[in-house]
């Protein structure tokens, strides 16, 4: 959980949004590299021709394929260093 900003106390940091992946607390040095906003309202919209559905959906399930076989490489790498419980998350 982020502090709120005081206009008075100006010892806090300016508030960070971000997207909460799991519950819980961290508490940790935080090494900020860059702001992204992840609203998708900023978010550019290209627009494509009836000619160019069949590419983008190729590169859709290409880059889906990608992302799977990665995180399948991922819990075999954890289920033989970690466990097989550890690694089922990768399955879910």
């Amino acid at each position: 959980m982020l502090m709120p900003h005081h206009a008075a106390d100006n010892l806090l940091p300016a508030p960070i949004r971000a997207l909460a992946i799991s519950p819980g607390l961290a508490l940790g040095p935080v090494c900020l590299l860059g702001q992204s906003n992840l609203g998708l309202a900023s978010r550019e919209i290209i627009k494509i021709s009836p000619h160019q559905v069949e590419l983008e959906q190729q590169r859709l399930h290409t880059a889906l394929a990608g992302a799977m076989a990665e995180l399948e490489a991922l819990g075999t790498r954890v289920a033989k260093t970690v466990g097989r419980q550890e690694a089922d998350i990768f399955a879910a």
